[in-house]
């Protein structure tokens, strides 16, 4: 079924499974939503929502949308074009978090999720520490202000160290830590991992 929020509407505590589409259009707004597998929500220009969390779906905001306090759970996944904000966004294990140049998303969480931020987009980062992961087949970031302890790199696995600190993690087969522009204390390296030092990485007691 479809939801479709216009102008002066407001939609609150509503949840989207697969096959249903959710529209929230110019001057509409909604609060409290779940978009699950399947399910589909869009935000126009001019639109606002509060309190939503994507589990495994994806969400634009486009230019001239917003967004407040976001979850991604799952593979769930928001984009932040050119014009659009995002406030206040969790990303959890095998999610993702893409900021466009352009775009601007304040009080990042980074939870075992990636993040990845175009040049010219406007960041920031709330402190967080994570642990106790086993990162195969997806990516996490860490940036200033998030610390990674005793997580688990393993095939197809990716921890990149772009600030903020990794401490007693291990990288096993064909799993990789990068680190670039942050640190990486007593990292366990087991037979055809990868950890990979570029510049302005540390990498101590390995």
């Amino acid at each position: 079924g479809n939801l479709n929020v216009d102008a002066g509407g407001i939609a609150n505590n509503n949840t989207v499974n697969s096959g249903g589409y959710f529209r929230i259009y110019s001057g509409g707004s909604a609060n409290n939503t779940t978009v699950n597998y399947g399910g589909k929500i869009y935000i126009s220009s001019g639109g606002f929502i509060n309190s939503t969390m994507l589990s495994d779906t994806s969400l634009d905001i486009v230019a001239g949308a917003v967004a407040n306090n976001t979850t991604l759970t799952g593979w769930g996944a928001l984009s932040v074009s050119s014009g659009g904000v995002a406030n206040g966004v969790t990303g959890n294990s095998g999610t993702n978090l893409y900021v466009s140049s352009g775009g601007t998303a304040t009080a990042i969480k980074e939870n075992g999720g990636y993040v990845y931020v175009a040049d010219g987009a406007k960041v920031t980062f709330v402190a967080n520490t994570f642990s106790g992961l086993e990162l195969s087949y997806e990516s996490a970031t860490l940036h200033s202000g998030t610390t990674a302890n005793s997580n688990t790199i393993k095939t197809n696995g990716y921890l990149y160290v772009y600030g903020g600190t990794a401490n007693s993690n291990t990288v096993n087969a064909d799993g990789a830590l990068n680190v670039s522009g942050g640190t990486a204390n007593d990292t366990t390296v087991n037979c055809d991992g990868n950890l990979n030092v570029d510049a302005g990485g540390i990498a101590n007691n390995t």
